[in-house]
């Protein structure tokens, strides 16, 4: 699954989407599993799971997390 936000693109083997329909559909929230990775420009960030809140515009990875933003990368 691929799903593109601007230049913002999440991968991941299976994705939920929660939203809300008052007169048109809002996507509240995108929960992601199974090797998630969100790249936007030379950033790259990887892990086991992740959540994007669509309202706070913040996306949380667990499971393995790897970041990696030009040179620099960082795990945990």
């Amino acid at each position: 699954m691929q799903i593109t936000q601007g230049d913002l693109r999440l991968t991941a083997e299976r994705t939920t989407i929660s939203y809300t329909d008052t007169g048109t559909l809002t996507i509240q929230r995108l929960d992601a599993t199974g090797g998630v990775v969100v790249t936007r420009g030379t950033e790259r960030a990887s892990g086991a799971a992740g959540v994007y809140d669509f309202n706070r515009k913040v996306i949380v990875l667990s499971g393995g997390v790897n970041l990696r933003r030009g040179g620099d990368s960082l795990s945990g």
